[in-house]
């Protein structure tokens, strides 16, 4: 299987959508995660919806969904950066 990582152009950064289909951070990314925080994050990064579309989806506004959003990735960043620890 051809990761999003080996199939991007030399010296091109990462999205969070890159790293959260990553190997490494697949598993620490499903363990503490809510249903809604996981459903939030499949919607946007698998499903490409927008967050005005998932907000439609999970009966939110769509700057209720960024605030989500945001945050999540904020806590996925630290935990990935406990474990490595």
């Amino acid at each position: 299987m051809i990761r999003p990582s080996e199939s991007r152009q030399p010296g091109a950064r990462s999205s969070p959508a890159t790293s959260f289909e990553t190997h490494e951070l697949r598993p620490a990314a499903a363990r503490p995660l809510g249903e809604r925080d996981q459903q939030l994050l499949s919607l946007y990064y698998f499903e490409k919806l927008t967050f005005k579309e998932i907000g439609k989806v999970l009966g939110l506004t769509e700057s209720r969904v960024c605030q989500l959003h945001a945050r999540i990735i904020l806590n996925l960043k630290v935990m990935v950066k406990n474990e490595q620890n």
